[in-house]
């Protein structure tokens, strides 16, 4: 069936574009803008005017000007509005409060607690509503909370599974869960895979355009990756993009299901991270060992996608540091036709950053 449009579906389309401008952190005319939105001055002005009324845009000086009057500049108000990233590592839920430019502003951490669905409706409540209280953010301000979920999660049913840290081995239904929490907070609640979230994090924190593409890996206590492709999250038809944990390069590897794939079975970081790190010796001999392996995954999964950056982060990342990065990179180099750039991922929480940035995506349509 054919979509039917009426004007307020342009009115909206037009805000929107006005909006996403302002998303590189610039400061724009009105002139700016609507040469290079190609909305016409009087439809730019009404909608300048909305969003100042919103506090959505400040007033940012005077520009330059070769000949007759500086024109006024404006900028986002980074401020205007907030969301909260939740996330749960290991056997500890972390908490954070984020602008719309993705700086946080606030942080907690904590033990998690099962269920799930009672520290969710009690500990998680009462410490958002502490955190709103003491940054003295107005209700009406808080966009809502994002949840970044460990295993395979499908964002259009609720659902969660493989999510063994938070007692969902089997698929589990969150709706609910979500539902409840929603009505305790008073604003929606919406959830992701973690290392999804990440990826769209480090996407908005590098201010990369719709045309880019970001692969981000995290080596934690398991193995991940978020893929982030023409500025588009993908999720795949089983919501399963990005689990490189199960990529195979041993043709008699048993993949099965409730069980480690091939890819984190041999890089084993949980292993690591509970008996090799204090080690100088085995960590040497670890690093070089695993950056082959991820190198050589890397470049496998380049060539049917085809991107040139890739994001590594995750509590190895933070134990190797730079070292992990250029050892993954000169074996890169030997193993691939592309040139591929691995960085450092730009945020120490990106999982919380990006988590709360995808509500505020989500939610800023409804505000503008």
């Amino acid at each position: 069936m054919m979509n039917v449009y009426v004007p307020s579906h342009l009115k909206k389309n037009n805000s929107r574009v006005v909006y996403d401008l302002f998303q590189d952190g610039n400061s724009y005319s009105k002139a700016d803008i609507s040469r290079m939105t190609g909305i016409s001055a009087p439809t730019v002005i009404k909608i300048i005017d909305s969003f100042i009324e919103k506090e959505i845009l400040l007033h940012a000086g005077e520009g330059e000007a070769a000949v007759g009057r500086r024109p006024n500049l404006l900028k986002r108000n980074e401020k205007a509005f907030y969301a909260f990233g939740v996330d749960f590592q290991d056997e500890n839920v972390r908490i954070a409060l984020v602008d719309l430019n993705g700086e946080i502003i606030d942080y907690i951490q904590m033990p998690l607690r099962l269920p799930l669905q009672d520290m969710l409706g009690q500990e998680i409540v009462a410490a958002i509503a502490q955190m709103i209280q003491r940054n003295e953010v107005p209700q009406q301000r808080i966009l809502g909370v994002g949840l970044g979920m460990p295993g395979v999660v499908d964002t259009q049913k609720n659902t969660v599974e493989y999510a063994f840290t938070l007692g969902m081995r089997e698929k589990t239904d969150c709706t609910d869960m979500l539902a409840q929490l929603s009505e305790k907070l008073s604003v929606p609640v919406f959830m992701e895979n973690d290392i999804n979230a990440a990826a769209v994090g480090e996407f908005k924190m590098r201010r990369l355009d719709k045309s880019e593409d970001l692969i981000y890996i995290s080596l934690g206590t398991g193995l991940g990756a978020g893929v982030v492709l023409s500025g588009e999250l993908r999720h795949g038809i089983h919501h399963f993009a990005g689990e490189i944990a199960y990529t195979s390069f041993d043709e008699d590897f048993p993949t099965k299901e409730g069980q480690l794939g091939w890819l984190e079975s041999t890089v084993n970081t949980a292993d690591f991270i509970k008996n090799g790190m204090d080690d100088s010796a085995a960590s040497c001999e670890y690093m070089e060992r695993i950056s082959k392996t991820l190198a050589l995954t890397i470049a496998n999964v380049s060539v049917l996608l085809d991107f040139d950056l890739v994001v590594v982060g995750g509590l190895l990342v933070s134990h190797f540091g730079e070292a992990l990065l250029k050892e993954i990179q000169k074996n890169l180099e030997n193993m691939s036709l592309l040139k591929i750039n691995c960085e450092l991922a730009s945020s120490k929480l990106p999982e919380l950053v990006g988590s709360a940035i995808m509500v505020c995506e989500k939610r800023i349509g409804d505000i503008l």
